[in-house]
């Protein structure tokens, strides 16, 4: 891993790593969960282009690192126009990762402040 992605990790509580259903997406994610469990952060997968290539090598890489794979957003065209031009992308998968995230960000606030909840 690069210096700038132990760099990034700095300060961390919690990691997306997202990837797409290719080898090279599983190879770059495994190096990437390996740095996560070295750093003792707790780490879950995002799923980009979940409907091209070959979903299983995630699952597989998930089930071999006991996480969860939180979300899986499709490839569409209109995203890359959309993303293009500056504006937000509004899509279902991306609106229940963003409700994920805000759950984890509240959480991981609580920890931080010794609260139970």
């Amino acid at each position: 891993m690069h210096c700038n992605v132990i760099s990034a990790l700095r300060d961390t509580n919690l990691v997306f790593v997202v990837t797409e259903p290719t080898p090279f997406g599983k190879h770059d994610a495994n190096l990437a969960l390996h740095l996560c469990k070295v750093l003792g952060l707790k780490a879950f997968l995002v799923l980009n282009k979940a409907d091209v290539g070959n979903k299983a090598l995630i699952e597989e890489l998930a089930q071999e690192h006991s996480i969860e794979i939180v979300a899986e957003i499709p490839y569409k065209r209109e995203f890359v126009v959309t993303y293009s031009k500056g504006e937000a992308i509004m899509h279902e998968s991306i609106a229940r990762l963003a409700d994920f995230v805000e759950e984890m960000h509240a959480k991981t606030l609580q920890e931080l402040r010794g609260e139970n909840g």
